[in-house]
């Protein structure tokens, strides 16, 4: 059976206990918890374990995993990564991610499922900052993106 390491995701042979390409510990990665294998996993190669991971990780609401989530929302290639990354930042709440959300709900260039989600995730997350990004958008936007983000504005959150 293939494995894929949990530090450089090669594929390893089930039985080996060190990574042949990395030489990473492969029995250490069992005793690592729940949370801290789901972070790691944001960086699988396999795009649906990447997903999964990120929505497992807002549903769980893990605070120790903004800064890769913000990570992957900032730099991954892949949208639906982004979007599950931008939906599992508004679930966990934290404030640091207000910045990147913001970024990502008006930047033109981003996908609109990443900025969709953006929007709502900024509407959870609530407060003055989040507000302020929504009016702003609202502003410069149109079509399907507009009525979300004024959805959220009137506190219609349970869009996520």
């Amino acid at each position: 059976m293939i494995i894929f390491c949990p530090s450089c995701w090669g594929e390893c042979e089930a039985q080996e206990k060190v990574c042949p390409k990395c030489g990473a510990d492969l029995e250490g990665f069992d005793k690592r918890g729940f949370s801290e294998k789901l972070i790691s996993a944001l960086r699988h190669p396999e795009p649906l374990t990447a997903v999964r991971a990120a929505w497992i990780l807002g549903q769980i609401k893990e605070k120790a995993a903004v800064p890769q989530l913000i990570e992957v929302l900032s730099s991954s290639p892949d949208p639906y990564l982004q979007e599950a990354a931008a939906l599992a930042l508004g679930k966990i709440g934290d404030s640091k991610a207000i910045n990147v959300l913001a970024k990502k709900l008006s930047a033109p260039n981003s996908y609109l499922i990443v900025r969709v989600a953006s929007a709502k995730a900024l509407g959870i997350i609530g407060g003055k900052k989040p507000k302020l990004a929504l009016k702003a958008a609202v502003r410069y936007t149109d079509g399907t993106l507009k009525e979300i983000i004024q959805k959220v504005l009137e506190n219609n959150t349970s869009l996520l």
